[in-house]
Parts: structure tokens; sequence; C-alpha cells
């Protein structure tokens, strides 16, 4: 089987009636169909900005989510509070690992710092202060008894698309949904 189509017109030439084969395309349907292309591109590119964008946001939603995640079972797993420590003002966000299984004064990072992409930053961060920490410094803590502190957290995009992160405390069950508080 081809792999490529080939077109083939059949003209009958001047002299004497004979068909001739002749293969390809003429320069007018060429620049046809690169104006119905363009007409298209046209049409697509102003869009794919606002594609980017939305998932640039949904996908630094799923992966504070994730984080929150793995916060509450390594807690539970490790009998030692964990927490997701955020940084508003520098725009990244990191697991940490408590020294104790309650009250913990020392916090190490456990795993990497995941920076906000282009464009995406915190609007609105409730989850409490760390201990030390300035007013752009919040962390949601998760126990091993599996309760957690409670707050919330809005992401919103370059085009105002907004994502609301919610943290119960008495379950430590964490919820999303698209829009501001």
């Amino acid at each position: 089987m081809s792999d490529y189509v080939e077109i083939i017109c059949y003209n009958r030439s001047q002299a004497g009636g004979k068909v001739v084969k002749r293969s390809g395309l003429t320069v007018i349907e060429m620049i046809i169909t690169l104006a119905i292309v363009a007409i298209l591109a046209v049409m697509v590119v102003p869009n794919l900005g606002g594609w980017i964008q939305h998932y640039r946001v949904k996908g630094t939603v799923r992966e504070i989510v994730s984080q929150m995640e793995l916060a509450k079972i390594k807690a539970l797993k490790h009998n030692r509070e964990y927490r997701l420590y955020v940084n508003t003002l520098d725009g990244f966000f990191r697991l940490e690992r408590g020294n104790l299984s309650n009250m913990s004064s020392q916090w190490n990072e456990d795993g990497g710092t995941f920076r906000l992409p282009r464009h995406v930053s915190f609007e609105k961060v409730t989850f409490p202060k760390t201990l030390l920490g300035e007013d752009h410094e919040r962390a949601v803590q998760f126990n091993p008894h599996g309760t957690a502190g409670s707050g919330s957290m809005v992401l919103t995009s370059l085009r105002s698309e907004k994502y609301t992160i919610t943290v119960s405390n008495a379950t430590g069950k964490i919820n999303t949904r698209r829009g501001a508080e």
C-alpha cells in the first residue's frame, strides 16, 4: 500500500486528441490551499493562548492537591506531621516533614520545590502563617491521626481564571472548585 496520494489529471492535448497524463498541482490550486490554511490558522492561534493558560492553572491545581494528598498519606504512614508550605511572595510550594507527631518545631523539605508557572499566581491563601513566617509564608498541616489544619487558597491565571482549593480540618478532606470563594 502506498504511503502517499498522487493526484493525476487527464487532459486531451490539442494535437490529435490524445490523452496526456499529468500529475501535480497547479500554482492556482496551491495558492487557494495556502489561503485556506492561513485563514484557519488566524482563527485558531488567538484561542491557543487561552487554552495554554487554562491548562497551566489546572495543572498547578492538580500538583498542589497531589502534594496535599501525599502529605496526608505520609503523616499517617510515618506518624509525623507533614505540611504543604506555600510562599505567596516568591510563588512556590513544597512538602515539609515535621520532627514530631505533634507540635513540631523543626520542618525539613521532603521532596522538591514547585514553582508556579508563568502567569499563574496565588490570589488569596487563608492557611495559617508558619511559626516564624511572614504574612506571605503559609502552610496547611496534616497530622498523623488524619486531621488537618483548615483553610483555602485561590489560584488565578493571567486571564482571571480562578480555582479554589479548600482543606477541612476535621477530616483533612481536600476539595477543589472552579471560581473564587
